[in-house]
């Protein structure tokens, strides 16, 4: 069907759901890890990943209005896995070498 740089995929569900839910396609809560093609770069599997969102969306209208936002998010699997920890992080590096915590924590 999409012949880009998602066009194999396999799938599993590492996890058990009520099959009601797994059958709704207004359930929201699903995250989906994948392994991109070598050579290809985060800008190009989101621009596909885009694409296949739209083509969901437009044949589901009902379940992905324009209003609700849905959208893929496309990141890195080390980055995605550590964003939330990063305050945590520096607050426990920061401790660790006296700096001010206030400091590391401030956006560079």
């Amino acid at each position: 069907m999409w012949d880009g740089v998602v066009a194999r995929l396999s799938s599993s569900c590492p996890f058990h759901a009520d099959p009601d839910f797994m059958a709704n396609r207004n359930a929201r809560m699903m995250s989906v890890f994948g392994k991109m093609k070598e050579g290809v770069t985060l800008e190009e599997a989101a621009r596909d990943l885009d694409r296949v969102a739209e083509t969901i969306r437009q044949a589901n209208p009902f379940s992905y209005p324009e209003s609700l936002g849905y959208a893929v998010e496309t990141a890195l699997l080390s980055n995605a896995l550590t964003r939330n920890a990063r305050p945590t992080f520096l607050l426990l590096l920061a401790t660790a070498t006296s700096i001010d915590p206030l400091e590391a924590l401030r956006p560079e």
